[in-house]
């Protein structure tokens, strides 16, 4: 009965010394985003980031340039993704708003904007806050975007999903810890 006892204590001490005995909490996951010299966001849980190619000067462009995107439920059939990009724009929230349009009509067959809102973004950047129905049938996808100028580029940050997966209160919540300012260019050049 000591021998048995004498083991027993042994193997809880060593379980202890070694760590069994209490298990360790898993690390929290790594919140991913994206932060330049006049914006920051931060994907919400369960979004990763996905590759893409550096941008190195954030005041030029020429062309509209996607410089971060964020998947959640990659390749199922709820997948959600959140795209970041971004234009050489110095005019007018309006004059950006009605290019963007365009430009989305150009690319897609069938598009339907059924929302289109002056708004502001969380810290009160003035922006642009669009709904978009693209495509028909099982394809068709539902797109949620702001849009807003920092005085040397155009924002679009949208979060797409297959139709009925998304909805803009989702969509809002989603980007809700987005941020903007005016783009601090006499800072950043010489």
């Amino acid at each position: 009965m000591k021998k048995t006892i004498a083991l027993l204590a042994a193997s809880l001490l060593a379980g202890c010394l070694l760590g069994a005995a209490s298990p360790q909490p898993s690390p929290a996951p790594t919140p991913v985003g994206f932060s330049d010299p006049a914006m920051q966001f931060v994907a919400p849980g369960g979004f990763t980031a996905l590759p893409v190619a550096a941008h190195r000067d954030p005041t030029s462009f020429g062309g509209r340039t996607t410089v971060a995107a964020f998947v959640k439920d990659a390749g199922q059939l709820d997948e959600r993704l959140i795209v970041i990009s971004m234009d050489d724009e110095q005019g007018s929230l309006n004059d950006f708003e009605g290019t963007t349009e365009s430009s989305l009509h150009s690319q897609a067959g069938t598009l339907f904007v059924d929302k289109k809102q002056l708004t502001a973004l969380s810290n009160g950047m003035p922006a642009y806050w669009v709904g978009v129905s693209v495509g028909s049938g099982f394809h068709a996808k539902r797109i949620y975007q702001y849009e807003w100028v920092d005085g040397v580029r155009g924002v679009i940050v949208s979060e797409t999903a297959r139709m009925g997966e998304l909805s803009e209160r989702q969509a809002k919540a989603d980007l809700a810890n987005l941020t903007a300012v005016a783009f601090p260019i006499d800072r950043y050049r010489e």
